[in-house]
């Protein structure tokens, strides 16, 4: 293998790490993952970090302003 390749190789794999917070099963199977190909799987983390990143600003601008809590 080509010091090309190996660079190639590394880059891709960066790509992959790096994807967003909705990324596909593409992402989540690099790691090895063997309920990577399952829809709800899929669906679960994503509706958790929806929720999750919801949760933030909510907590974010209760802090700035104190109005909810």
């Amino acid at each position: 293998m080509s010091h090309i390749e190996k660079s190639q190789a590394v880059l891709k794999q960066v790509a992959a790490d790096q994807s967003g917070p909705m990324s596909g099963p593409p992402a989540i199977a690099a790691h090895g993952d063997d309920d990577a190909a399952d829809p709800v799987v899929i669906w679960g983390k994503r509706v958790g970090r929806v929720i999750g990143y919801g949760l933030l600003i909510v907590l974010a601008i209760n802090l700035a302003t104190g109005w909810f809590f």
